[in-house]
């Protein structure tokens, strides 16, 4: 099929992969920072996204 319609086969399975919601993940992402006293960084921020969801 990606043959036919002269895409790559990576292009074909991004757009197939199912996408997380920006705005579902901004805001978790918000929601646990103010909730740390704002002194949360990247990677401490990405382990407790982990800890709370299973959705991303």
């Amino acid at each position: 099929m990606c043959k036919v319609l002269r895409i790559f086969r990576s292009t074909y399975y991004a757009y197939k992969k199912p996408q997380f919601k920006k705005d579902e993940l901004n805001e978790l992402v918000v929601e646990i920072f103010n909730e740390n006293q704002h002194v949360y960084e990247t990677r401490k921020l990405k382990v407790e996204l982990g800890r709370k969801s299973t959705r991303f």
